[in-house]
């Protein structure tokens, strides 16, 4: 798509600029994570690509779990910080005219798919947002 060439386009300039020599998994990987950044759903988007992976829960910029076969396992991802997290569940719970603040803290986004940006997540992954201090 469009938006994927003109992200293509911009690292290859840049790395050229740079006089970067990367070898293809890397270019590769930076690639991802920009596309994933830019128009995904940031570190967690890996999450949602993987069809064994069944939920997806956020309690902080710092806490990442999923669960798959039924057993919860923390991830090791992390968000930036908390206005990376804020902006990645804007992006992600806008287009089903909802918004977080302080009096609304766990977003439970499980029709993704039935949104413009939802081509990114599998039909059958739930994702849940949260600040685990304010459950």
């Amino acid at each position: 798509d469009q938006y994927r060439q003109a992200i293509d386009h911009d690292l290859d300039r840049a790395y050229a600029n740079l006089n970067l020599q990367l070898e293809e998994p890397v270019r590769q990987r930076i690639f991802q994570e920009v596309v994933n950044e830019l128009i995904g759903y940031g570190p967690i988007q890996v999450l949602l690509d993987d069809p064994s992976i069944s939920e997806v829960m956020v309690n902080g910029p710092k806490s990442i779990y999923i669960e798959r076969d039924g057993e919860l396992i923390e991830t090791g991802l992390a968000f930036d910080d908390e206005t990376h997290l804020q902006r990645i569940i804007n992006r992600m719970i806008h287009p089903l005219g909802r918004r977080v603040d302080e009096e609304a803290v766990l977003v439970r986004a499980e029709n993704l798919r039935e949104t413009p940006v939802g081509d990114a997540v599998a039909d059958d992954v739930a994702v849940m947002i949260g600040d685990q201090d304010k459950r």
